[in-house]
């Protein structure tokens, strides 16, 4: 089945060096250049136009903020965000150009988790993207118990022999007891929390702590760490050195 893909937002070269972050990336340009070139990365757009896309997938369920994760990642808000109403549909992507022929590519898929019949068109384009992707980021929360739809469609795409599936455990800053500070941080007792949920998440995954990102997209806050895993992720996929 193939995806559409919806590219909300083209970013030129100065867009992408202006970024804050991903600065890993941005030093080893050439090298990305050089090696998505020379791997499955070649999309044909409609206008018969060849492009090199590398994929940062964000997958998961409707509700854990994938969009706000990237509009936060990409120091944006070009992704359409509701705290009520699912917003994606379709896939959608924000793209950063790193040559004329080559994008970095932040892709948005629709959650699952609202009906049978979604959800089943929606794996199918997972299954799609995943192969065409260097770098998942599959999303919870950290305020969420049950995670047996999520563990699901977990073993449905992982590859253990693949490095390029990671966890975002979005919404830390709803650890309890609830920290309303103005500035977020941890408070002692969350960060015990939160270092049980860790140890839950892996064990119940399979995927170690390292590979285990928690965030608050809401709050802005590690979304350093978050970003530094996702390119350490990409360049180990593309076999370059950082």
């Amino acid at each position: 089945m193939e995806v559409i893909v919806n590219v909300i937002k083209q970013i030129d070269l100065e867009g992408f060096r202006c970024l804050s972050n991903f600065n890993m990336l941005k030093k080893r340009r050439d090298d990305i250049i050089h090696a998505i070139r020379n791997s499955n990365h070649r999309w044909k757009m409609d206008d018969g136009k060849t492009v090199y896309r590398l994929n940062v997938l964000f997958i998961g369920q409707t509700g854990t903020g994938k969009s706000t994760t990237i509009n936060c990642l990409t120091e944006s808000d070009y992704m359409q965000t509701d705290d009520v109403a699912c917003c994606t549909k379709e896939m959608n992507s924000v793209d950063f150009e790193l040559s004329d022929d080559c994008k970095l590519c932040f892709c948005d898929m629709p959650g699952i988790g609202e009906n049978v019949v979604s959800d089943t068109q929606y794996h199918e384009w997972y299954k799609d993207m995943y192969m065409h992707s260097d770098c998942v980021v599959y999303m919870l929360r950290v305020d969420k118990r049950d995670y047996s739809l999520d563990l699901e469609e977990f073993k449905k795409l992982r590859n253990p022999s693949e490095k390029k599936l990671i966890i975002g455990l979005n919404c830390v800053d709803k650890t309890p007891p609830i920290n309303r500070s103005y500035n977020f941080s941890l408070s002692h007792e969350q960060k015990k929390i939160l270092d049980r949920k860790l140890k839950d998440v892996s064990n119940l995954f399979g995927v170690p702590q390292c590979n285990i990102i928690p965030f608050s997209a809401a709050e802005n806050y590690n979304i350093v760490q978050l970003q530094q895993i996702i390119s350490e992720t990409l360049l180990i996929n593309l076999r370059v050195s950082f």
